[in-house]
């Protein structure tokens, strides 16, 4: 997005959609007290620089869109519209944004019918996003602790998500390792390795919790179906979207803390909290909050919902007769 100058367009009004949390933007604007670890690291320098570069014209900007919901960020909201960098603008939060009913009426998929002969609430997804990389070290430990877990599971494990294009032709053989593991779990978990439907298999009544990098649509469409997030922050967001999700919100547990992002995550953690979300009455306390999470964002977006006034307020704003 570019602005021009209110000089060069004196009739023009700007909105700006935020596709990030508002937590995240908070930090980004400088306050890292709100998480409790250091986040320097998570924004490249080149978007910190792009980012400053949409700014340079704040009297356009009349309001901001976020896909959020005053039920889960209202405070990190209102903080917002006090901050100078957003120079007092209307703050309109109107998500989720995603479809809080995945209809797969019309879609045939092999994990979907996987999913229908699972018990209910027994299966582990996990992906990591498209902006994501793993090493096949890393691999080979999350293959383990799910394995070891004992859990149900649905894995999406692209080859888009290796580190390095060709270090498959130089470890031949720990791919054979992975491919045997695969082998070996068919009966108990399922690899997906291109596209996965991950609006469906959240919203799956077998799908009882989410191994994310946390980026914030994966944490919107999670949470609105009341899915608890096993948080693995990689980049930008989402060491916030993790704090969000896991210390105020009460929704997830935390896998690999931001400040060990450089470190291999070893099986046994990855089992331990698996198994901890999975087995136990830590892990049933925080399905059940986030089940509620999820009524309360569906209710947002209902008839009568703050997201669904937000957006009519919106609407209403930007069809006003002009005074100009």
């Amino acid at each position: 997005m570019s602005f021009v100058s209110a000089a060069a367009s004196p009739k023009t009004e700007s909105f700006v959609f935020h596709a990030s949390s508002a937590i995240s933007n908070l930090f980004f604007h400088g306050k890292a007290e709100l998480c409790r670890a250091k986040f320097g690291s998570c924004f490249s320098e080149e978007f910190v620089e792009w980012v400053r570069r949409q700014g340079r014209f704040p009297e356009v900007v009349k309001g901001r869109l976020f896909n959020s919901c005053r039920s889960i960020e209202g405070e990190f909201l209102s903080r917002l519209s006090k901050e100078p960098a957003f120079n007092g603008d209307r703050i309109f939060a109107v998500g989720p944004l995603n479809p809080i009913a995945a209809d797969r009426r019309e879609r045939e998929d092999e994990c979907l019918e996987w999913l229908d002969r699972q018990p209910a609430a027994s299966v582990v997804y996990v992906s990591f996003g498209t902006t994501t990389s793993m090493s096949r070290r890393q691999e080979r430990e999350i293959a383990a602790g799910l394995e070891e877990s004992g859990q149900r599971f649905i894995w999406v494990r692209r080859e888009a998500d290796r580190c390095d294009v060709f270090e498959a032709r130089e470890e031949g053989e720990e791919d054979m390792d992975l491919a045997e593991w695969e082998e070996r779990m068919k009966k108990k978990g399922m690899v997906i390795r291109g596209w996965a439907p991950q609006l469906e298999i959240l919203a799956h009544p077998s799908t009882a919790g989410f191994l994310s990098h946390c980026g914030w649509n994966s944490c919107m469409e999670a949470m609105s179906n009341g899915v608890p997030i096993l948080a693995w922050p990689m980049h930008s967001d989402q060491p916030a979207n993790t704090v969000l999700v896991t210390e105020i919100l009460g929704t997830g547990l935390v896998v690999r803390e931001w400040s060990e992002s450089n470190e291999v995550v070893a099986a046994a953690v990855v089992k331990a909290a698996v198994v901890r979300l999975m087995a136990g009455d830590e892990g049933r306390e925080i399905r059940k909050k986030a089940r509620e999470v999820g009524e309360e964002l569906r209710a947002a977006v209902g008839v009568g919902g703050s997201s669904r006034r937000e957006f009519d307020s919106f609407v209403a704003y930007i069809c006003r007769p002009s005074d100009i």
